[in-house]
Order: structure tokens, then C-alpha cells, then sequence
């Protein structure tokens, strides 16, 4: 542009207003002056290379906004006339355009400096800024010039981290009306760096809301107020960001405890909302649980199997001794279960054993158990309620002092009369007719016989055990073993109950008439070991020995009872065996035959055949007819004829073969 035409005068022409427009160069450029009207073939001339800078470079497509740290922008520089107008590059001597990125005015160092060439009239870049973000960012875009350097700035612009994080190892949650472990929340990006270029000129904050189970947020407290229900929060609840960091110290949740709680934490920075962070759930357990209704002492108390231990409660406190607000929202849990000596019996305890703490402030109680039951006998056991939170690991709990379970019953152990158990593949049920004894019994003891006739068995019918007919002999009437058992409500033998409970079993003797409460104890009458420990459940009484009883020089009916050592017969069902004592018949030693004195066969045995039964009477008894027949026809002379036994008997032709002894 300019006057391109000038008239020669003295020899020159003088070109003093030429400008260029829409195009810009780096010695790319000359100027053809050309002789008007002159048939000279070198009537023209070309001026040396020179370069045409643009006046100002301009930036679209990125002038700056809100991004992500993980965000890639593409900004496109362009060359222009004062009028913004985009100019078109003459390719020759390329222009490169040179980006850098300055941080509050000030270069930043995390940022590599990049450069890009002018192609055709635009130098483009892709830009992305790792590990970098805060507030107050502009790109500088320089593009070199002979006449100075041409720069254009993005507006500022704020990076944002990806995401927030807790630090490793962040412990949530605690007790009431105590500090929470520190809270350290992470600025990151999408790989998991935590970003520390951010400082405090870039005033990044993080703030914090606590919200319960039911997502209700949990108020700031306040220092004028007493904490509303359902609790407050204590500490700060805003943070700066700092190296990628905001930590909250002193958090405490006043006046109130539970499950389920949650951190709701966001970003804000000067070019808006970051990302924000809800936390796992956590608890805040009260400062202490501790049973307020129920017995816990036990001092010289016991429990019985398969009864209600009665109502217990339990209350939460804060470590002042104040009640904690818990509601059932809360979700705060508390379990009953049953320890003996350390070991987890919890199996043993039926009933509802979670409750979900509810305040009940008029009677200053969070949990009921009204339903717990201890379904087995032992002792040294103890009632423990707990809360226990796995995310956090926080414990509570209290528990009473060991305790005795006592069986609900005694039972006896049911033995044949001949020694043999009963047929435990289809049993009897309690009080109905005999046992099935069928089958050898391996282990009944080897001198079962020798306590008298039909001795060993025990049996129940009519609603009481019925035990053998006993022998006094001198005095003496010996009982065969008998082993009682302790048993459930449903009659299954504790067999959990080891000598380690130390459980005693006492035998005791009375007199027995028939009729129900006319009965005398006879404790001066039984000998042998009348108090037996108990292991596996059981007690056997092997050397029990009936003397002297007065009243009971034929014969009588005794009553054996066995109780609980230490526990009534009312809490501990006792159990009741009748037995006979008859005196034994004593013959003289000289009728015996096997005396020193006398010697001889103990017993004299064979056979004689009576051939003609007219001899017998048979309006006699049949058992004298053949007493005397044998000993007329077998020619054996006995002083006692009670002392033959007759044997098996068989016919011949018309008389009768006769097996004896004597």
C-alpha cells in the first residue's frame, strides 16, 4: 500500500509511504522497481530480502477457563494486523511460536516451555499440564520479531485436581466427646499423584460435613449452646489446601454416638467447585458400655440351664459419665454372648442377642435383652455385651463376673435287669412300659451278679425309677453301680459339664411308705461315696452300701436320692430311685457242703426216670411229688429238701425222665 508510482527527478525516485498488509514474513519479502516506459531489457530492480513482522499475534481456542489437571487443551496462535485480522505467512524463513506457562505472574517451573511453527497462518499446539494445578494460570505466547518480540496471555485460569483421596491408612471414626485420629485429605490426579504445587496463593479449601446413618448432615457445634439432639460436630470444617494436602485435627462428635456415619468433603477453588469425596461409612462409639439392669455380681447365686436369666439392659456414656444420644438411625449394634473361661460358648445362648441401641432417657437405658436364655451347663461363664465396629476396630463392652449354669435335671441312667443297656435303636420313652433289653452289655461290670437277686437294673415307669431288690445280708445291702446323669430341658445329657466345673453330685437315703411326702431321711444308713464329681456329664456312685435300716428286719422300701451339690431340688430337677431291701436266707455252714468241716461236692447233680406216674399225686403239688420221687428212686439223702431243684423233665414209654440238683 502507498504511493507506488514516483517521477524520477535528479535520478532518483523517492518511495517514502509503502507499508504491507495481509501478509508477514522472515526475509521472504523484496520490492521490484520498475522504469516505466523503457524498452531496456534490465529496466527493472529488486531490493535486498527483508522481513514484514506482524504487528501482534492473537490465541483462539483456548483464552482460558476452568479445566482438570488430566484435561488437554489445543490453543491455536495466529499473526494479526491491529485490527485482529488474521495475516497470511509467506513461507520462506518459518516462524516458530514459543508457549510457556506462568503461575501468579510468575514462570512456572513445573512446566516445560514447547514451541510450535506457523503453518500457513496458525501455530497449534497440544498442551496438557501434569501434576500441575491451582489458581490464577496464564499460557504466554511469544513469537520472535526483528523489531521486538509479539506476546498475547490467556486470560487466568484455574487447574483442578482429578479427584480427593484420604491419605494411606486413614483411620476413620472414634469416640464420642474425644478427637478423631487427624483427617488428611489428598488432592489428586487421575493416576493417584497427589499434586503438590498447589499453595496458599491459590486459595484451594477443603470443607467438611458429617452425616449420620439416615444421611441427615450433623451440625457445627456451637460455643453458646449446648449440642442439639442427635449431636454435634467439634473443629474446624474448612482447611486450606496446602502442597495437596488439607488436614482437619480436633474432630470430635459431641453428645451423640452410632454406625454409619460419613465424611462429605469438597474442593472449592477461585474457578469454582472441585471434585468432592464421600467417605466409607464409620462409628463413633460412645466412651463406655456398661450393664445397668441385671445381675452381674453373682455372689452366691447360680443360673439354671434352659431358664431366663431375667431382663438385662445396658446404657452408653461419654467419658463423663453423661448418657449418649444414640437413636436406632444410628445403627448402632450390641451383642450378647456367653464366655467360659475365655472360649466363645455363644452357642449355648438363645434368644434375640443384637439389639440396635435406642435411647430410652427416662429409664436411662440404649439396649434391652429381655429374652436371653443359657442353653447349657457349665461353669466359670459370663455374660459379655459388646459393640464392635470391624471398620474402625472399636470396642466396647462389659460383661459380669463367672457364673455357675447348673443342669436343669437329674436323670438316672436306665440299666436291664440283667446288666444289658436298653435298645438304644428304638428307646422307650420316658414313663411307659419296661425297657427293651435285648443284647450283651461289653462294659456292664464283671460282678454285677454278686449285689443280690436280679440286680443291676434301673428302670422308669409311673413317673419315678424303679431299682432292684437288694440283699441284707449281715446287716449289709449292697447297691449296684449306678450312674446318674445331668440333662437339658429336652433330657440330652450335658456332657460339656467336665470335672473342670467342679460339679458334685450327693447321694441321700429315705424311708419310702407309697405315699408322696411320707418320707424320713436315713443319713446315719449309707456308707460308701455319696459325693461324686461329675466329668462328661455324669456321676456313677459305685460303692454304695445300705446298713441297718430300722424297720426293715424282713423287708422294706427305701428311697435314694440324688441332688446338686449346692442348688435346690426346685432349680436343679433331683432325681429319686426306690429300691427293696429283703433279708437274705442264711443257711448253717453244715448245711452248706463245702465248709472245711464238712467236706464234700458243693452240689450233687443227675437224673432218675419214674416209670410209673401212678406213684404220684397229683392233688399234691407237683414240685413236692417230684422232690420226693427223686429222692426215693435216686436213693439221695438231703437233711433240706428246699435245697433240690427239679430240671428239665421228659417223657419215656409211660413214666417220666427228671433232671436235679442239690
Amino acid at each position: 500500500r502507498g504511493t507506488l508510482h514516483r517521477t524520477v527527478l535528479a535520478g532518483v525516485a523517492l518511495f517514502a509511504d509503502l507499508r504491507v498488509t495481509g501478509a508477514f514474513g522472515a526475509r521472504s519479502l523484496v520490492l521490484r522497481f520498475t522504469l516505466e516506459d523503457s524498452i531496456a531489457p534490465d529496466a527493472s530492480v529488486l531490493s535486498p530480502r527483508f522481513t514484514v513482522d506482524p504487528p501482534r499475534i492473537i490465541i483462539s481456542g483456548f483464552t482460558g477457563e476452568t479445566i482438570a489437571v488430566s484435561d488437554t487443551v489445543f490453543p491455536l496462535v495466529s499473526a494479526a494486523n491491529d485490527n485482529n485480522q488474521v495475516l497470511a505467512h509467506v513461507e520462506d524463513c518459518p516462524y516458530n511460536v514459543s508457549v510457556s506457562l506462568e503461575h501468579h505472574g510468575q514462570l512456572s517451573a513445573a512446566f516445560l516451555p514447547r514451541t510450535s511453527p506457523v503453518n500457513g497462518s496458525v501455530a497449534a499446539f497440544n498442551l496438557s499440564f501434569s501434576g500441575i494445578a491451582g489458581s490464577n494460570f496464564a499460557l504466554l505466547f511469544t513469537l520472535p520479531a526483528l523489531a521486538g518480540e509479539r506476546r498475547v496471555r490467556t486470560t487466568p485460569f484455574t487447574i483442578l485436581p482429578d479427584t480427593l483421596a484420604l491419605s494411606t491408612g486413614q483411620v476413620l471414626g472414634g469416640y464420642t466427646e474425644r478427637a478423631m485420629p487427624t483427617l488428611r485429605v489428598l488432592a489428586q490426579d487421575m493416576r493417584g499423584t497427589t499434586i503438590t504445587s498447589i499453595t496458599a496463593l491459590d486459595t484451594f479449601t477443603i470443607s467438611l460435613t458429617l452425616r449420620d446413618a439416615a444421611n441427615t448432615p450433623v451440625p457445627p457445634c456451637s460455643s453458646s449452646s449446648a449440642p442439639p439432639p442427635g449431636g454435634c460436630l467439634a473443629g474446624a470444617t474448612t482447611q486450606a489446601v496446602l502442597s495437596g494436602e488439607g488436614v482437619f485435627p480436633g474432630l470430635a462428635l459431641r453428645a451423640a454416638a452410632g454406625s454409619g456415619y460419613r465424611f462429605l468433603l469438597r474442593l472449592s477453588t477461585p474457578g469454582g467447585d472441585g471434585p468432592e469425596l464421600v467417605t466409607q461409612t464409620f462409628s463413633v462409639a460412645a466412651g463406655a458400655l456398661r450393664i445397668v439392669e441385671g445381675e452381674t455380681l453373682f455372689d452366691g447365686s447360680y443360673w439354671v440351664s434352659n431358664r431366663g436369666v431375667g431382663e438385662y439392659a445396658v446404657a452408653l456414656f461419654d467419658d463423663s459419665g453423661a448418657l449418649v444420644d444414640v437413636q436406632l438411625s444410628h445403627g448402632f449394634n450390641v451383642t450378647a454372648s456367653l464366655l467360659q473361661r475365655g472360649e466363645d460358648v455363644s452357642s449355648l445362648l438363645e434368644g434375640a442377642r443384637v439389639q440396635t441401641a435406642n435411647l430410652d432417657l427416662g429409664r436411662g437405658v440404649h439396649a434391652v435383652f429381655s429374652d436371653l436364655v443359657v442353653a447349657g451347663a457349665g461353669s466359670d461363664l459370663s455374660l459379655v455385651f459388646t459393640f464392635l465396629d470391624a471398620q474402625s476396630g472399636v470396642a466396647l463392652n462389659d460383661s459380669t463376673a463367672p457364673f455357675l449354669a447348673v443342669p436343669y435335671a437329674l436323670r438316672i441312667d436306665e440299666r436291664c435287669y440283667n446288666g444289658v443297656r436298653p435298645n438304644t435303636s428304638a428307646p422307650v420313652p420316658y414313663g411307659h412300659a419296661l425297657l427293651e433289653c435285648a443284647g450283651a452289655d461289653p462294659g456292664a461290670p464283671a460282678d454285677l451278679g454278686a449285689f443280690g437277686y436280679l440286680t443291676g437294673y434301673y428302670y422308669y415307669t409311673e413317673n419315678r425309677y424303679i431299682g432292684p431288690l437288694l440283699r441284707n445280708l449281715n446287716g449289709l445291702a449292697r447297691i449296684p453301680p449306678i450312674t446318674v446323669l445331668a440333662t437339658d430341658l429336652y433330657q440330652t445329657v450335658e456332657s460339656r459339664v467336665e470335672a473342670l466345673d467342679k460339679m458334685y453330685l450327693i447321694a441321700s437315703l429315705f424311708t419310702f411308705s407309697g405315699t408322696v411326702g411320707d418320707s424320713r431321711p436315713l443319713g446315719g444308713y449309707l456308707t460308701g461315696t455319696a459325693r461324686v464329681l461329675m466329668d462328661q456329664g455324669q456321676a456313677t456312685f459305685s460303692d454304695l452300701v445300705v446298713t441297718g435300716v430300722p424297720d426293715c428286719s424282713v423287708n422294706c422300701s427305701i428311697l435314694l436320692r440324688f441332688s446338686l451339690d449346692g442348688a435346690l431340688c426346685q432349680d436343679t430337677w433331683c432325681t429319686n430311685v426306690t429300691l427293696t431291701v429283703r433279708d437274705a436266707t442264711i443257711d448253717a455252714p453244715h448245711l452248706l457242703g463245702s465248709h472245711p468241716a464238712f467236706p464234700g461236692d458243693p452240689v450233687l447233680s443227675g437224673s432218675v426216670r419214674i416209670a410209673n406216674l401212678a406213684v404220684v399225686d397229683f392233688d399234691s403239688d407237683i414240685q413236692d411229688v417230684l422232690v420226693a420221687s427223686i429222692l426215693a428212686v435216686g436213693g439221695v439223702s438231703v437233711v433240706d429238701e428246699s435245697s433240690v431243684t427239679v430240671g428239665s423233665a421228659s417223657l419215656f414209654g409211660g413214666g417220666v425222665a427228671v433232671a436235679f440238683s442239690v
